[in-house]
This record gives structure tokens, C-alpha cells and sequence, in this order.
């Protein structure tokens, strides 16, 4: 029992140090590194949500979308009720084309805490691109490709629009 208790101690000390320097790489922008960094420090505490998502969230940087979906939804079984996590994983959708998915995601998100404007601000902009929801999906036939290649030109312009918008606030990070 008292070796357990070392030995937890010692991992719990190591995947700190390495979510540390998980941490310093993603201030960086270094988000490979980061990415890799916290898929270590996941062997150690295999069971911590907020790793996950950390590492999703860099994995999303570097377009790792499955990689990335994954760690988010191993964070979602541990904390199901995480509207952050919601929330990232909505930003992976709508990154990756998949908007029926963004659109549930981001609901999800705004029910757990219907108070946040950032879900509901991400859903209004979906609808904005011209989502307009899982029943364009659903009519099927050459209908419902067009509209899937309407949705994958709606998030590669969401995308976009947001990557020139927070680009002057990138910038300022950098020079600091």
C-alpha cells in the first residue's frame, strides 16, 4: 500500500511536469509538440477529462480531426455534463464540414448552460451560412449531396471568416 502511494505520487509529479510542458508548447503555438506532450501525460492519467480535451484542442489545430473527435468524446464519458467540451467539439464539426454534428454539439452546449452566449452565437452563425438544420440531411437524392456540399462550402467559409477574424488577436498574442 505505501509503494502504490509512491508510486502514485511519482506519476501524479511526472504528468504534472508534462502537462507543463504541454502547456508552454501550446503558448508557443508549438500545438504538434503540445499535442504530443499531453497524449503522454495521458499514459499517466488516462482518466483525466480536461487532458483530453487540452489534447483535442491541439489536435484540432493540426487538422488531426479523428484523433481529435476521439479524445473529445473520451472526454465526454468521463464528464458528460462538460459544455466546454460540447462547445470544442462543435468548433471540430463545424472545422471539419460536419455541421449536422456542429449544430448538435453546439445544442448540446447551450442546454447544459443556457446562460453561455457562445453556443447560441455559433448556432445563429450556422444559420447565418445557411444551415439550416439535420432535415436538410434527410431529404435525401441529389438534394441532400447538394446541400452536404452546400454544408462542407458553409464550414470551410465559417472556418475561414473566423480565422480572419481572431487573426489581429493572434497576432497581438505572438508579440507579447
Amino acid at each position: 500500500m505505501f509503494l502504490k502511494k509512491i508510486h502514485d505520487r511519482s506519476a501524479r509529479a511526472i504528468a504534472r511536469q508534462i502537462i507543463n510542458r504541454a502547456n508552454a508548447a501550446r503558448d508557443r503555438g508549438d500545438f504538434h509538440d503540445a499535442a504530443l506532450l499531453y497524449e503522454e501525460a495521458l499514459r499517466l492519467k488516462p482518466n483525466d477529462a480536461a487532458i483530453h480535451v487540452q489534447c483535442a484542442n491541439m489536435l484540432k489545430d493540426i487538422a488531426r480531426h479523428t484523433s481529435a473527435e476521439e479524445h473529445y468524446n473520451a472526454a465526454l464519458s468521463l464528464r458528460p455534463d462538460d459544455a466546454d467540451a460540447w462547445h470544442q467539439l462543435g468548433h471540430l464539426y463545424k472545422s471539419w464540414g460536419r455541421l449536422d454534428r456542429a449544430e448538435s454539439a453546439y445544442g448540446h452546449a447551450s442546454k447544459l448552460r443556457p446562460d453561455w452566449a457562445e453556443p447560441k452565437t455559433e448556432l445563429e452563425r450556422l444559420q447565418r451560412a445557411g444551415w439550416l438544420g439535420e432535415e436538410q440531411l434527410i431529404s435525401g437524392g441529389i438534394e441532400s449531396e447538394l446541400v452536404t456540399a452546400t454544408a462542407a462550402f458553409a464550414g470551410v467559409w465559417l472556418v475561414l471568416s473566423s480565422v480572419l477574424h481572431d487573426l489581429p488577436q493572434r497576432r497581438r498574442r505572438r508579440k507579447r
